[in-house]
């Protein structure tokens, strides 16, 4: 499975772009370490661009204690119904990869699903075993549901505004990881041409997709005009 050691002083730099690999060993996911183009003003104010904020020791991977952990997503419009694990920095580094292609993965060092800022959800394209959980994610269109189901019992809703295709060496970071003062998500996954003679896909496609409004309440009449039962 191939791998890329993360230097911890890169986490400073709005912590970078994610990318998925299909080699010998399977598919691996990939955090990658250097400064990305800055996506066009223009799209960056439509889907929410601004800097991550950092600490004198970086950014802040430690999730708050009362963060409301992930664990199941569902997208109706590509069938998918995926448990979602949990995804860590390892001791060197790395960046931990859902270890099931069936199964997508939450970064857990950044913001958790309906809380403010971007919820970063990731899943393989595909396996030597065929199509993996985010075979279909560049299918969605704007207007499509995202279901995330909570440790706590509970689901937010989200809606996806912006399906996106970015190459590997040119990927916003900021766009996708940058803060936002809103519940938002993004999925990411590999897409692009396969490159046989490396084993990567040449790009990645990020899914952008804000918090849905809650469902209108029908308005009760007032209490003159209800009638009593018979």
């Amino acid at each position: 499975m191939t791998r890329m050691r993360v230097p911890r002083r890169t986490l400073a730099m709005a912590v970078t772009a994610l990318g998925i690999a299909l080699g010998s060993g399977g598919t691996s996911l990939l955090l990658f370490g250097g400064e990305h183009p800055k996506p066009a003003s223009s799209e960056a104010a439509a889907i929410g661009r601004g800097e991550i904020p950092q600490t004198d020791g970086g950014v802040d991977l430690r999730p708050a204690d009362s963060t409301p952990v992930p664990v199941h997503i569902t997208v109706p419009a590509i069938h998918v119904s995926s448990a979602i694990t949990e995804l860590h920095l390892q001791g060197d580094g790395a960046l931990q990869v859902p270890e099931d292609p069936a199964q997508a993965g939450w970064w857990s060092g950044g913001a958790a699903p309906g809380d403010a800022g971007p919820a970063v959800i990731v899943g393989h394209v595909d396996s030597l075993r065929g199509p993996a959980v985010f075979y279909l994610l560049s299918a969605l269109h704007p207007g499509d549901q995202v279901k995330i189901g909570r440790r706590d019992g509970s689901t937010v809703e989200f809606v996806v505004e912006a399906v996106r295709q970015y190459p590997k060496d040119a990927f916003p970071t900021d766009l996708v990881y940058g803060p936002t003062s809103q519940p938002t998500l993004r999925l990411l996954t590999c897409g692009g041409a396969f490159d046989r003679a490396t084993g990567h896909y040449s790009d990645n496609v990020v899914v952008f997709a804000h918090l849905a409004p809650p469902p209108a309440e029908t308005p009760r009449p007032p209490a003159h005009q209800q009638r009593p039962a018979l």
